[in-house]
């Protein structure tokens, strides 16, 4: 016994290194999500807890004009997270800004001293805020990617994305949400690397994105604008109407074991709908677009139904000029004849919709992976 004291006592006077955390690093990101009329979330991850903020300032300002900008809630500054989601709010439309992701790690946190650690940064990145005097409007949709990541890159590198001002996610961008990676490695990461640090993306949520462990989870990742995932969103002539169209199936279906409450949520939708076609923003419009997930129009399963019973009315009403759709894996062009009165647009798996928008029309290309224009669609402008 004296032995091993001894050897312990010993062994406690060697000169063993201390622990300490890993080096910070930004894991994924930062991108542009959520964007609005005053403004876009940046959004990063990195491998340790911390705190995180942006520097942001107009674009041609003085060096020393860096503003930094941290999230706080209920009087607290978000902190201790490895995911972070920063609102870039009261912006001037149409003005364009430079902006840098500024983490500092915390090693140890006590209620009266935190250890900080390492400090990383990224940027500077630029990007233009919305604005509803731009005369014309450039974007693109992608939709039912389920995680190809690599077919995805291909569907981005072949269209003009140097030319547009945003992208719009239409859903299932992946299978389900089990882990945060299937979000960075089925897509986030290649818009990011592609253009999402500079140009924020629009993201509609689709059905698939509504299972799995981690679907409750979604918001701390893809942050909605105003804090649902539906809207009225204005770029140049366009006003864009996002719904969330929820799953394919009833509420009772035994896939959702008694989970979901979808019906009442596209309920509370079609009753917000009916005041945003009447707002400004939408009825001083051009030109009136929707972008949805699940189409009105196509089969008979139950999500298609209500999406028909509650929108398809509100929005031909409203003078609506072009929807776009995805979920059916196949390519359609419906005419208003076809429809309650406006055209479809539903984009199929192998091809981006490419969406330029003047004072004269909008153009609706679809680009395959090779680049090559598969269709081409065309709306004259009508008010």
């Amino acid at each position: 016994m004296l032995r091993v004291v001894s050897l312990l006592y010993v062994l406690s006077l060697l000169p063993f290194p201390a622990f300490t955390q890993e080096s910070a690093e930004i894991t994924h990101g930062p991108f542009l999500t959520a964007p609005t009329a005053q403004g876009v979330t940046v959004v990063f991850t990195t491998n340790v807890p911390g705190v995180a903020s942006v520097s942001l300032r107009a674009t041609g300002c003085d060096s020393a004009d860096w503003t930094p900008i941290q999230n706080s809630r209920f009087g607290l500054k978000a902190a201790n997270g490895c995911v972070h989601r920063i609102e870039l709010k009261g912006l001037d439309a149409g003005k364009r800004y430079e902006y840098r992701t500024v983490f500092r790690a915390i090693e140890k946190f006590e209620p009266y001293k935190i250890l900080w650690g390492d400090s990383v940064s990224a940027g500077p990145f630029s990007f233009t805020v919305a604005t509803k005097q731009a005369e014309c409007t450039r974007f693109a949709v992608f939709n039912d990617v389920h995680g190809k990541a690599g077919r995805f890159d291909s569907l981005l590198v072949a269209g003009p994305l140097a030319q547009t001002d945003f992208v719009a996610f239409n859903g299932d961008m992946v299978n389900h949400l089990e882990c945060p990676d299937q979000l960075f490695e089925g897509f986030i990461d290649v818009a990011a690397r592609r253009f999402a640090s500079s140009k924020p993306f629009l993201y509609v949520r689709g059905n698939h994105e509504t299972r799995g462990a981690m679907a409750r989870a979604l918001p701390q990742y893809l942050p909605p604008a105003d804090g649902t995932y539906y809207g009225l969103y204005r770029q140049g002539p366009v006003a864009f109407i996002v719904l969330d169209t929820g799953e394919d199936k009833p509420d009772a279906h035994w896939a959702y074991s008694g989970l979901t409450d979808f019906d009442a949520y596209r309920e509370a939708q079609a009753a917000w709908l009916k005041t945003a076609v009447l707002d400004p923003v939408f009825t001083t419009a051009p030109f009136r677009i929707a972008i949805l997930h699940i189409p009105p129009y196509g089969d008979d399963w139950h999500g298609t139904q209500e999406v028909r019973r509650l929108f398809a009315p509100v929005l031909a009403g409203a003078g609506l000029d072009l929807l776009i759709a995805a979920h059916t894996h196949e390519a359609r062009w419906l005419t208003a004849a076809e429809t309650d009165g406006f055209p479809v647009l539903i984009n199929g798996i192998d091809t981006g919709v490419w969406i330029n928008v003047d004072a004269e029309s909008v153009r609706a290309d679809r680009i395959d992976t090779q680049g090559n224009t598969v269709e081409t669609r065309v709306i004259p402008l009508r008010r």
